[in-house]
Parts: C-alpha cells; structure tokens; sequence
C-alpha cells in the first residue's frame, strides 16, 4: 500500500533480512517513500546487497531521499561508499537539499572531489530550485581556482544566473 507511517519502517526492516531478493527489492522500492532519517539504515544496507538490482534499486532510493534531515545520512553515504553508483546518488539528492551545509558539501566536491562527483553535482544543481548554492558559490568565487569557478559559470548559466 501506500501507508507511510514511522511505525511500518520496523516491519520493513524485518522484511528485508528475506533471503529472497525479489522481497528485498521490493521493500526498497517501498522505503523511497519513508522521508525519516531511519529508513537509510536499511537503504545502506541495501547498497551492498548481494543482488545486483537490489543494489541499483537502492541507488534510485537514495535519490529519492532528498529532505532536510537527510543530509547526515546521504552525506555519510558519499563520504563513506566505495561504490560510485551510491557516491553520485548521494550527491544528486543532496543537490536538492536546499540548506548551507548541502551547499557548502557540494562546493567542496567541485574544489577536491574527481570528474564523476563533479559532473554528478553540477548536473543536479543545474536542475535544482533553491538558492541557498548559488548564494555560498558567490561568496566563494574570489578564493576559487579557475577550473572550479569555470564548472560553477556552466551551472549558474543553466539556471540563468550570473556568478
């Protein structure tokens, strides 16, 4: 169905420990929908998840997962995963987090992180609604160096602003 109370999340976990991965992938499928810091515990699971669907499947949750509070735990997935499927879903959902700390996480990537990240967040910025990036970018263009402010220019100019 398409019940989205807290109290569901603990059967779904119990339902994901199934060893059928069709069940798993089912109950991430249902979980895109639990906006609660408590349904990543599962999703994280799922991104090392034995079965190779199960683990795109929670790729496409991850970016699904794009509210306030959910910055810590998509954060925590970028930092921590080995997997650049999971990395870049991370980075597209918190893309959409329209917050400082989101915004200056995502500066960060265009300064250290390689081409994949960078390509993966300036493409979600391109498409995302807040303001709250191109605010921090402007603030920081002056100590930034050319190739970074050049990906900044490409993201500004696809939203129709000026850095």
């Amino acid at each position: 169905g398409h019940v989205e109370l807290y109290q569901i999340l603990a059967p779904l976990e119990r339902l994901y420990e199934s060893p059928l991965p069709q069940l798993r992938l089912a109950v991430i499928t249902a979980l895109e929908r639990f906006m609660y810091k408590r349904t990543f515990v599962t999703v994280r699971a799922a991104l090392s998840d034995s079965d190779a669907e199960v683990r795109r499947r929670a790729c496409s949750t991850v970016e699904a997962l794009r509210f306030p509070h959910a910055f810590d735990p998509l954060a925590r997935i970028f930092r921590e995963s080995s997997d650049p499927g999971a990395r870049t879903a991370s980075l597209r959902a918190i893309a959409r987090i329209d917050t400082r700390e989101a915004a200056e996480l995502l500066l960060g990537v265009f300064q250290h992180e390689g081409k994949a990240e960078r390509t993966a967040a300036a493409e979600a910025l391109k498409r995302a609604r807040g303001g709250t990036f191109l605010e921090v970018a402007r603030s920081e263009a002056g100590t930034l160096d050319d190739r970074v402010r050049q990906d900044l220019r490409e993201v500004f100019q696809a939203r129709g602003e000026m850095l």
